[in-house]
C-alpha cells in the first residue's frame, strides 16, 4: 500500500482520484488514449508488461502513450497534503 494510502481513508476519496483498475489512490494519473480512461501509472504499466493493451477496449497501447495528466496529479497531491495536515492537527489536539 502506498505511503499516502495509510494516512488517507479511502472512503473520503473523491472518485475520479481513485484507479479504476486497482481502485486505490492515483499517484502519477495518466489517460489511455484509445479509451479515455485515467489510470495510476503504476498499475497501467505494469498490466502493460504481461499485455500491451488498453484493458478496457483492448486496444494495443504501449508506455510512450500514455497521456499524464498534470492537473489532476496536482489536485491529488493538494488533496493528499489536506488530509494529511488534518490528520496531524487532529492527532496534536487529541494528544
Amino acid at each position: 500500500m502506498e505511503e499516502a494510502e495509510k494516512e488517507i481513508d479511502l472512503d473520503d476519496v473523491p472518485p475520479e482520484f481513485l484507479d479504476p483498475i486497482m481502485a486505490d489512490l492515483m499517484v502519477d494519473p495518466v489517460m489511455l488514449p484509445s479509451s479515455k480512461v485515467v489510470v495510476d501509472r503504476r498499475n497501467i504499466e505494469r498490466h502493460l508488461m504481461s499485455e500491451p493493451s488498453d484493458p478496457f477496449n483492448r486496444a494495443p497501447l504501449t508506455r510512450d502513450q500514455l497521456v499524464p495528466q498534470p492537473e489532476l496529479k496536482k489536485a491529488i497531491e493538494a488533496f493528499t497534503e489536506a488530509k494529511r495536515k488534518a490528520a496531524a492537527s487532529s492527532k496534536a489536539s487529541s494528544s
